[in-house]
């Protein structure tokens, strides 16, 4: 049995938007979909001029593609906005052709799709800005179809135009360093016949010469419901100068904690035979003398302070094993290590509640160890100490805040005191070498958080570091 549909019917009840606009600028026919998409009734819609329904900014594309199609060429995805009752644009594709005076022209709403699309163009965007910033790119090769995307990042890490497009998959691998492109190969064969995914660092060469130390990450697709490999993607990262900069980094430390430690032994031999000069030589020496042997007492152990410093200082790059912390508790064990020195000068510690943390044990005990010292040392003549240690949360870490009512410091130095020995005030006034605080720097950096300080002169100080909440 033959069935004839009704075509009227089919339009007129059709989901998508058709309707037939005349040369006066005025729709002489819409279908039922247009008073559902833009909720204006059927008079509104063929009395109004479109052009008024239409977004200001789209006119002028849409007069564009009115003369167009009045040249007799047909509208093929064509996109403009157009003015809903409540006052909210949608989106619509037409598709129209000219027949004499009058326009058929069949639209879709395309609202959702084109925000999606701007939302995935926004994404891409931010995407291209992070891979800059981290020198990292990724990739993807269709086995199927034999081709290959690259972003631009792997463009410029292979030190290849865009315009070429990618290389063939050969000839990608050739361009690794000869003794690096068995593994590279490896890697992407098992990938492509078994579905497992690899991870390699190797050396790139470039085609002016030199060479780059790229990390690479590749995983499989596979076709839904099956093991079979249809596509390998990945990223591609340059990793040249942050290897370089590590590697300077521990040459640097380990050269520091060789010298440090090896200027140990002499020293205290010094100190010893300075210590055993001063008790021989008991009160037969002129107050000249004696001065100079002071000085050289005081210098001595200055020394022996600076070297143990530089030593924690180099120590600090060695990473430890996290575990769980009651802070509360090591607070009060720090503030007793410095018991004699809080009784001495007549310091209030106030300790607030103060959470647990996941984190390094050593360098969370130098950050909070050498900022109670720096508020016990630092205060103001007639004033004892008044010290208050609390912490808040704030989303993905802790911050912890060490506040005191000592000398304060001036705004133009608060860069300058992180620095290593960089001591504000003139020997011999307060203890110390000015390297203090760049153990903390450190110390909080090495915890994956950040030191801060707010001073006023003669108020006080409140340091605050960061630490990461356990994932």
């Amino acid at each position: 049995m033959s069935y004839e549909p009704d075509y009227q019917r089919f339009i007129r009840d059709s989901v998508e938007l058709h309707c037939v606009a005349g040369p006066d600028g005025k729709f002489r026919w819409v279908n039922g979909a247009w008073l559902d998409t833009l909720g204006w009734d059927q008079a509104t819609l063929l009395s109004t001029p479109f052009l008024e329904l239409i977004h200001p900014d789209d006119r002028e594309s849409t007069l564009h593609e009115l003369q167009r199609l009045d040249a007799g060429s047909a509208t093929i995805g064509f996109r403009n906005r157009y003015r809903c009752r409540d006052g909210t644009w949608r989106w619509l594709e037409w598709f129209a052709r000219p027949d004499g005076e009058v326009i058929y022209a069949t639209a879709r709403d395309v609202t959702e799709l084109t925000e999606v699309r701007r939302l995935n163009a926004r994404r891409l965007q931010s995407l291209e800005v992070a891979e800059e910033l981290t020198h990292t790119g990724n990739w993807r090769l269709d086995l199927a179809g034999g081709t290959a995307e690259w972003s631009p990042q792997v463009y410029r890490i292979y030190g290849r135009d865009p315009a070429e497009g990618p290389p063939a998959l050969a000839e990608g691998v050739d361009a690794y360093h000869p003794d690096d492109r068995h593994l590279v190969a490896a890697c992407v064969s098992r990938a492509m016949e078994t579905g497992q995914g690899f991870e390699f660092r190797a050396r790139l060469l470039q085609p002016g010469g030199g060479t780059r130390l790229v990390h690479s990450v590749g995983r499989a697709e596979l076709r839904a419901g099956t093991d079979e490999v249809i596509a390998i993607f990945g990223v591609f990262r340059d990793v040249t100068e942050d290897t370089q900069l590590r590697e300077m980094n521990e040459q640097l430390e380990q050269f520091n904690y060789v010298v440090s430690h090896d200027l140990v032994e002499p020293l205290r031999t010094i100190r010893s035979h300075l210590g055993l000069l001063e008790e021989l030589a008991g009160d037969r020496l002129e107050p000249g003398e004696r001065r100079f042997l002071t000085y050289a007492v005081e210098g001595a152990a200055r020394a022996q302070t600076l070297i143990d410093d530089l030593l924690t200082y180099t120590r600090l790059g060695q990473r430890g094993e996290p575990c769980e912390i009651d802070m509360s508790q090591l607070v009060d064990e720090i503030v007793d290590d410095l018991r004699a020195r809080v009784d001495a000068e007549g310091a209030t510690v106030e300790v607030a509640k103060l959470p647990w943390v996941t984190a390094e044990a050593t360098p969370l005990r130098q950050i909070i160890g050498n900022l109670l010292s720096n508020a016990l040392k630092f205060h103001r003549e007639d004033t004892p100490p008044r010290i208050q240690v609390d912490a808040v949360s704030a989303p993905g870490q802790w911050r912890v805040s060490i506040r005191d009512n000592g000398i304060g410091i001036e705004a133009d130095h608060l860069d300058k005191i992180f620095h290593p020995f960089q001591s504000l005030h003139p020997r011999g006034t307060h203890e110390g070498n000015g390297i203090g605080l760049s153990i903390v720097r450190r110390a909080a950096q090495q915890l994956g958080g950040r030191i801060e300080v707010e001073s006023t002169p003669g108020v006080g100080s409140t340091f605050s570091f960061t630490l990461p909440r356990a994932h």
